[in-house]
């Protein structure tokens, strides 16, 4: 019997999606519950791809996710984008954008890995981010913006297509200081995907 891993219950599915999936991991009732809200929108010169909105069960996902640690929910957020980021996607490398050491170090996983390497998405850490105390130390370092620092040589990202990969878009600040650092590298292009948008929520707030 297999169970569904964000519910904990038994999994009954149809015959096509066993058939199709060999061994399903969410059960019907909790796929169903993804709302997939496919938008672009245009920051800091780079065209994003947005698969949700910060709402319902992916956000209560995220949070059991990153805040409990439970790393069995890694393969469950992007489960039914997959064959779209597959066509979109292709001869790209996913660069997932840095978390704090400390929140890393007490997760013991890096959430935004775990999500790719689920689906054998090529993908590179070249970024990580500072703790506060090490911010003004790395401000006369060239690779860093704003506490994100490049981690790897800059020769292993040129002439290569880049998607930068985050969980929630807020207000940017990683986003566009990720961005910044790639300035100084000869990349070929750069691409966006934010699992879920956070942004005109806040906007409409400030309203």
């Amino acid at each position: 019997m297999k169970y569904c891993r964000v519910c904990f219950r038994p999994i009954k599915t149809s015959h096509l999606r066993t058939f199709i999936e060999k061994e399903p991991f969410i059960c019907d009732d909790c796929l169903a519950k993804i709302v997939v809200d496919l938008h672009k929108r245009k920051h800091f010169n780079i065209s994003i791809l947005f698969l949700s909105v910060y709402a319902g069960a992916l956000k209560d996902w995220l949070f059991q996710y990153k805040g409990n640690f439970d790393i069995e929910l890694a393969p469950c957020f992007l489960f039914l984008f997959v064959p779209l980021l597959k066509v979109l996607y292709r001869n790209y490398i996913f660069i997932p954008l840095p978390s704090s050491k400390e929140k890393e170090e007490k997760r013991r996983f890096s959430h935004l890995e775990e999500m790719l390497r689920s689906y054998q998405f090529s993908y590179l850490r070249a970024f990580e981010k500072s703790t506060d105390e090490q911010k003004e130390k790395l401000r006369t370092e060239r690779y860093t913006d704003a506490g994100i620092k490049l981690i790897i040589d800059p020769k292993q990202l040129e002439n290569k297509k880049i998607v930068l990969f985050d969980d929630i878009f807020t207000t940017g600040n990683t986003f566009k200081s990720s961005v910044n650092l790639l300035k100084n590298v000869k990349v070929k292009a750069i691409k966006g995907l934010i699992l879920l948008d956070n942004f005109m929520i806040e906007q409409r707030k400030l309203n």
